[in-house]
């Protein structure tokens, strides 16, 4: 499987041999020992991608000294790939550019560039995410040279924005942040985010290896993958990825539905493991243990409610009420231990709150419907998950999967 993988990755612009980076062997052996690797697909249409390009190419030559940043075009059709090219013969742009064809499904792209390069560590982000502090990470690094900790996360921040949507994820990324603390004795986290990540490349290549392919919940199940493998990971607070959040209430539940999916695919996928966690009660146990009841309450509280003021209207208020109550002050309690991650919303805290119920409970009851509707859906057929030079086929219910190297279509069954 590696090797049908890294025959599908072009360098388009690379290291020249004059320079510290040589060629050898269609691997990049490079004295620098971080390589930063942002895939991207189809951002022509979805951004202003010039200024984007811009950015990366002011972050390539602050850290050139010791970081490579590799852009991975993971077979855009809308032009990207020839945009950015000509940006970076224009600029002579210390941007390195890598083209992956066709479609992998982002995981495939970053296993396909980490198979093809040989740096130590691999910073993981997405295109319209701005790291800040990356400096910090070279501080990080000893830190994490302990064989049995696979790397790292950034402090994640939504920014650009404004209005209610912002504000209520303003808040609830803050009180996620707040659960760090409650990883802190064992070294886990539910999710490394793939927009703020260091991994050892060679840790990272591993995972991958184990990886299911599929794109909604890529993230948690890589770190599922190196928890369940028996690895630590660190939170890296000083290095920050500011993310750009959806804006309006229709692209957040977009986004929602997709992160839920992602969940319930990793759950089931790794639902033996989950199960241990829960059984043990580690923290990761009894986290997930409390997501499982507050899925069960969101899928329940409708037809709850509905029962109650059908008994009696004033129980039925009292509630409601209640369950506003205690949306209220449920993220506020973060304040009591994670004090620091509210720096930056501390004046709006009360504010913002009040908001909170309202968008979460009307937001997750629809994301976790439609999510669990669309799992059942793929369930009941077979799931084609392409990776380059790879098909995966997932029967759905019987667990049965084949990788057909050198594939381009679907099998025969």
């Amino acid at each position: 499987m590696k090797n049908s993988i890294a025959r599908t990755l072009t360098w388009i612009h690379r290291p020249a041999d004059s320079e510290k980076g040589v060629v050898l062997e269609k691997r990049v052996a490079l004295e620098k020992r971080v390589a930063l690797l942002v895939p991207l697909y189809n951002e022509k249409t979805h951004c202003n991608i010039l200024d984007r390009l811009y950015y990366y190419d002011s972050m390539a030559r602050k850290y050139r000294d010791w970081l490579d940043l590799i852009l991975i075009d993971d077979g855009s059709s809308d032009g990207s790939l020839g945009s950015i090219q000509h940006f970076v013969a224009e600029r002579k742009s210390p941007l390195l550019l890598a083209a992956i064809f066709p479609n992998a499904r982002k995981v495939g792209a970053l296993f396909a560039t980490a198979l093809n390069i040989s740096h130590e560590w691999v910073v993981t982000s997405d295109f319209d995410t701005d790291l800040y502090g990356l400096e910090e990470l070279r501080r990080y690094l000893p830190l994490m040279r302990d064989p049995s900790v696979m790397g790292g996360y950034f402090r994640m921040l939504p920014f650009e924005g404004e209005g209610p949507i912002f504000l209520f994820q303003q808040l609830e990324y803050t009180f996620l942040r707040g659960l760090y603390r409650w990883h802190r004795k064992d070294q886990s986290v539910r999710v490394m985010p793939g927009a703020g990540s260091c991994y050892k490349r060679e840790i990272l290549v591993q995972l991958f290896n184990e990886h299911s392919g599929l794109r909604n919940g890529e993230d948690r199940e890589t770190t599922v993958l190196g928890i369940k493998n028996g690895y630590r990971t660190h939170y890296l607070p000083k290095v920050q990825a500011l993310t750009r959040p959806p804006l309006t209430y229709r692209a957040l539940l977009r986004q929602r539905v997709r992160w839920n999916l992602g969940y319930l695919e990793t759950f089931s996928r790794e639902r033996e493991w989950y199960g241990r966690q829960v059984s043990s009660l580690t923290r990761m146990g009894v986290l997930t243990l409390f997501d499982m009841i507050f899925v069960a309450g969101v899928l329940a509280g409708p037809v709850l409610v509905a029962i109650v003021f059908w008994i009696s209207w004033r129980a039925g208020i009292f509630l409601l009420g209640g369950a506003v109550v205690a949306g209220i002050f449920w993220p506020m309690t973060g304040l009591l231990g994670a004090r620091m991650e509210y720096r930056e919303i501390r004046r709006m805290v009360v504010k913002v709150s009040f908001l909170f119920p309202f968008i979460k409970l009307s937001m997750e009851w629809v994301a976790w419907v439609r999510a669990i509707l669309l799992f059942r859906r793929k369930a009941r057929k077979r799931v084609w998950v392409v990776t380059p030079g790879n098909v995966d086929l997932y029967a759905g219910g019987s667990g049965v999967r084949r990788r057909l190297v050198g594939s381009t279509g679907p099998p025969s069954v």
